[in-house]
């Protein structure tokens, strides 16, 4: 089986998905409903970078950092996020048009895998909300 390198990373949540993880982000937006649950971001693709292994814990705390990962998640994919509104663009450090951001390397049969992260996301969701399907 060839390696594809990813042992090397890992998986670090954007935006919190617990609600009280929700300090900064309470800064960052102009609007911030308290009433809508960020449950839903632990398995949102979008919501997770690739760290190299032992970095993603400093980064946790690390204000700065996590508003140039706010910046970018905004850049790529737009505000998609439910209960935040108007990102705070001038709390952005001015360093940020510096960074170097990589390609992501895509492992073999990722569009296959897509479909088995959106089926373990549903079943995520469904049981963290009790919901019933009919």
């Amino acid at each position: 089986m060839e390696k594809s390198g990813l042992d090397a990373f890992e998986l670090a949540h954007i935006f919190g998905h617990k609600i009280d993880e929700k300090t900064l982000e309470k800064q960052m937006f102009q609007i911030f409903d308290e009433t809508k649950k960020p449950y839903s971001l632990f398995t949102s693709a979008s919501n997770v970078v690739l760290i190299p292994k032992g970095l993603a814990k400093p980064t946790d705390k690390m204000d700065l950092i996590k508003i140039c990962f706010y910046k970018r998640h905004i850049d790529l994919y737009g505000n998609n996020l439910i209960g935040l509104i108007d990102f705070e663009e001038k709390k952005v450090p001015e360093w940020y048009n510096e960074i170097e951001w990589l390609e992501p390397i895509l492992p073999k049969d990722w569009e296959k895998r897509i479909d088995n992260l959106l089926e373990y996301r549903k079943q995520h969701l469904l049981e963290k909300y009790k919901a019933i399907v009919i």
